[in-house]
């Protein structure tokens, strides 16, 4: 690993071998972070993305610095991630990444990252947009005892690969989605440009209630002007399933800026209602895996 040193941080650039692949991160490692044991923050990027990309864009180093977690950004083969959507005829999706093992990039990434580092196992999060929201749905739900909370942006899950997933433990969870969003429909089906069936925004936090042991019955209420929130009833202790809609929103992570000026006109519209980024943090610092849980696990309490 080699790094460069702020002020504020470093940033580490990891390089990995992960199911015979060569593979690469960046991780940010924030002087606050001290010496007693941190969170970790995994954000996946989207089709086309990389880590470096997102890190500049989203955010997440400057609340790092301020509230002492790391996070680290991999980046996807072919800058996209095999998320599972098998019927998907896109061939940047079939032709690149349907044989990579993404699953098994995240455990080396996450294990190695704890060898070096005082990491705290109940406060893992993952987090991701588009191409890797639909990963990271994939990876909480394939490794549940790896994950205390997901959270997806403008991505949810691929049809094709729900009947392969069954939760070992809870997971809470929080999907961002514009209702404008023209890539991946809010209320489900096929992604655009024959990205495959996926699941809605609503079904998609419906069936992570089930599988959590919640209510499908959801409160929805008004967050702020042309934000709602969804929350579901009745989960156990130390669990939440919720999801926001950005009213008029595109296919973007709400309240960051785009690089690349097409991009931001192809992915439509910014509203600025909400800062994805800190809605995303709140969640997950208040979603430690529940204690219970982690005792089952042998993981420190």
């Amino acid at each position: 690993m080699c790094f460069a040193e702020s002020t504020a941080g470093r940033r580490i650039h990891v390089h990995l071998k992960a199911a015979g692949l060569s593979r690469s991160a960046v991780l940010y490692l924030p002087k606050s972070a001290g010496d007693g044991l941190s969170p970790l923050v995994v954000v996946l990027h989207g089709r086309f993305g990389s880590g470096g990309l997102v890190e500049r864009e989203l955010g997440f180093d400057s609340l790092a610095a301020e509230y002492g977690f790391l996070v680290v950004y991999p980046d996807g083969r072919h800058r996209g991630w095999n998320d599972g959507r098998t019927d998907a005829k896109s061939p940047h999706i079939q032709g690149q990444d349907a044989h990579v093992d993404d699953v098994a990039f995240l455990d080396a990434l996450i294990a190695r990252i704890e060898a070096h580092y005082r990491i705290d196992r109940r406060r893992i999060f993952l987090a991701g947009h588009s191409n890797g929201a639909f990963m990271a749905n994939r990876y909480a739900a394939e490794r549940p005892e790896n994950i205390a909370a997901v959270a997806s942006v403008a991505g949810t899950l691929g049809l094709a690969i729900l009947h392969s997933l069954h939760p070992s433990e809870p997971v809470s969870s929080l999907d961002v989605y514009g209702t404008l969003d023209h890539f991946i429909p809010p209320e489900g089906g096929e992604v655009i440009q024959h990205g495959g069936q996926v699941l809605g925004a609503d079904a998609l936090s419906d069936w992570w209630a089930k599988q959590d042991g919640c209510e499908l019955a959801a409160n929805r209420y008004p967050q702020a002007l042309g934000v709602f929130r969804r929350s579901h009833l009745g989960c156990p202790a130390g669990i939440d399933v919720e999801t926001i809609a950005v009213l008029g929103q595109g296919h973007v992570w709400p309240g960051a800026p785009h690089e690349s000026v097409w991009l931001a006109l192809a992915a439509g519209p910014e509203m600025h209602m909400l800062d994805a980024t800190s809605a995303v943090w709140q969640f997950f610092s208040s979603h430690p895996k529940p204690v219970s849980t982690a005792r089952r696990m042998g993981q420190p309490i």
